[in-house]
C-alpha cells in the first residue's frame, strides 16, 4: 500500500444543495444537438447528503424516500 492510499479517509460526507431554476430559456441549439440555455438559479439550504466510501469494487447505491425508484437497472 502506498503512503497516499494509507492517508485516504474511509468515508467522506458532503452536502449537495438543491438548485432551483427561477428562469430557464432555450436560446438555440448547438451543432451537436445540445441546447443553448440562459438560466437564473438559486440554491436552497436543503439538498442531498452524499456519502463516499472506500471499497474493493465500484458500486452506486441510492438510499432514501425515492431510493427504490432511482436505483433500478433501467435508470
Amino acid at each position: 500500500m502506498t503512503d497516499t492510499a494509507e492517508r485516504r479517509p474511509e468515508r467522506i460526507v458532503e452536502t449537495a444543495p438543491a438548485k432551483i431554476n427561477l428562469a430557464l430559456h432555450v436560446t438555440g441549439r448547438r451543432d451537436d444537438g445540445y441546447h443553448l440555455l440562459d438560466s437564473l438559479v438559486t440554491f436552497a439550504e436543503d439538498g442531498d447528503e452524499l456519502t463516499f466510501e472506500t471499497a474493493d469494487s465500484d458500486s452506486f447505491r441510492v438510499v432514501g424516500r425515492f431510493g427504490p425508484e432511482l436505483s433500478g437497472e433501467d435508470n
